[in-house]
C-alpha cells in the first residue's frame, strides 16, 4: 500500500472510532435520563420532593423490572445499631431505632417496614398490607387485637386490645363485630350499576368544591386504615374531608354555587391522604374489587374514579343529607358538609409538572 492509502485507511479506522465511541456515550446519557425521568415521574406521583432519588437494584428472584426509586434524606446517618430502610409506601430512607425491628419486603433493595421496640410488623408483606402492633398482638382491620381472640378461617370478632397508637373520632364498641379479610374479599354486595339515560336530572344535593364527610345508611363513617388503603365502615380514620372536584385538575367552588343534578360527573378528593405520609399527601377516590364499599384510596389522578349519583328512592326533595347511590359502588352513601382542610388542590402543580416532562 502506498503512504496516501495507509493514511487514508487510519483516518477512515478514527473516524468510526469517534462516531462509535459518541453513539455509546449518546446511548447511556439516554439511559440515565430515563431513569431519573422515571424516579422523577414516580415521585410527582407518590406527592413526594423530585431531588434526591437514586435507582436501586430489585431482589434477584424479582423477575423482569429490576429497579426501583429511592429517596435519601440529605444529612441521614444511621446509628451503629441502627438499620437504613425505605418504607415502601414513601420511598424514602429512614433510621429504625436500634431495638425496633425491620420487616424486609425487599432486603436487597433495603425496602421495610420498621416497629418500635415491643412491636411486630404483622400482614401480607407481599402487598405491604398490614401494620405494626404489640407483640402478640395481630392486625385486622387497622386494629390491633390479641391473637388468641382470632381463630382461623372465622370472621374476626375481637377487641382494640388497648394499643393506643391511633386515635378515632368514633371508636368501635366491644361487641361491635371485625370484619375478616377474607369475609371482606367474598363480599356478595351488588354494586351499583345504572346508566346515564336512566336518571332524572334531579339535584342530588352536593356541589363542586364543597367537602363532606361520607357515612353509610347505619350512621357509620367512613374512614381508612393502616394496613392497607381501602375504605371501610366504621375505618380508623375517620372525619375525612371528601372534596367533591369536576375533575382532578379542578376543584373550584361554581360561581353560582349550584346543586350538582344527576347528570352531572363527579370525582371525590381525599384531603387526610395515609396517615404515615408526614406530608399529608391529598389524593383521589378509585374503585377497587376488594372491600364491602368497593373504595380505595390513590395518589394518581389517571386512576381517579369519576362517578355520577342519584337519590335513593325513599328520599323526599328537599331531605339533605339525602342517601345517594353512586355509578359503581355497592352501598348508598350519605354526603354530611364539613370544612374543607385545603381550599387549593396540591394536585395541579403536579399533575402541569408531569405533563411537561
Amino acid at each position: 500500500m502506498t503512504p496516501s492509502s495507509i493514511r487514508a485507511v487510519l483516518l477512515l479506522s478514527i473516524s468510526f472510532f469517534l462516531i462509535s465511541f459518541k453513539t455509546l456515550r449518546a446511548a447511556a446519557a439516554a439511559q440515565a435520563s430515563t431513569f431519573s425521568f422515571s424516579c422523577e415521574d414516580a415521585a410527582r406521583r407518590l406527592g413526594q420532593p423530585v431531588d434526591g432519588w437514586k435507582v436501586v437494584k430489585n431482589r434477584k428472584n424479582a423477575g423482569a423490572g429490576g429497579e426501583r426509586c429511592v429517596r435519601d434524606v440529605a444529612n441521614l446517618t444511621c446509628e451503629a445499631l441502627e438499620n437504613l430502610y425505605y418504607h415502601p409506601e414513601t420511598r424514602i430512607a429512614g433510621c429504625c431505632q436500634a431495638d425496633g425491628s425491620v420487616t424486609w419486603q425487599d432486603e436487597e433493595a433495603k425496602l421495610g417496614f420498621c416497629c418500635a421496640p415491643g412491636h411486630d410488623w404483622t400482614g401480607d408483606i407481599s402487598s405491604g398490607e398490614g401494620g405494626c402492633c404489640p407483640t402478640g398482638m395481630i392486625m385486622v382491620e387497622g386494629m390491633c387485637v390479641d391473637k388468641a381472640t382470632t381463630t382461623e378461617g372465622d370472621e374476626e370478632k375481637g377487641k382494640s386490645g388497648g394499643c393506643g397508637c391511633h386515635s378515632s373520632s368514633k371508636t368501635l364498641s366491644s361487641d361491635e363485630p371485625m370484619v375478616s379479610a377474607a369475609a371482606v374479599e367474598a363480599s356478595s354486595e351488588v354494586v351499583e350499576d345504572f346508566q346515564d339515560d336512566e336518571l332524572d336530572p334531579t339535584d342530588i344535593g352536593i356541589r363542586y368544591g364543597r367537602c363532606y364527610t361520607l357515612g353509610i345508611a347505619d350512621g357509620r363513617q367512613i374512614g381508612s386504615n393502616r394496613e392497607n388503603a381501602i375504605y371501610t365502615p366504621g375505618g380508623l380514620f375517620q372525619d375525612i374531608p371528601f372534596r367533591v372536584c369536576s375533575s382532578t385538575s379542578d376543584c373550584a367552588r361554581r360561581e353560582r354555587d349550584e346543586e350538582l343534578t344527576s347528570k352531572d360527573s363527579f370525582v371525590l378528593e381525599d384531603q387526610m391522604g395515609r396517615y404515615n405520609d408526614a406530608k399529608g399527601t391529598m389524593g383521589w377516590v378509585t374503585s377497587t374489587l376488594r372491600g364491602v364499599l368497593k373504595m380505595m384510596f390513590t395518589t394518581d389522578g389517571d386512576d381517579a374514579s369519576v362517578f355520577v349519583a342519584k337519590r335513593n328512592a325513599s328520599c323526599v326533595d328537599g331531605d339533605r343529607p339525602c342517601g345517594l347511590l353512586l355509578r359503581g359502588l355497592p352501598v348508598e352513601l350519605r354526603f354530611n358538609e364539613t370544612e374543607c382542610w385545603v381550599e387549593e388542590s396540591a394536585h395541579t402543580s403536579f399533575d402541569r409538572e408531569r405533563d411537561e416532562l
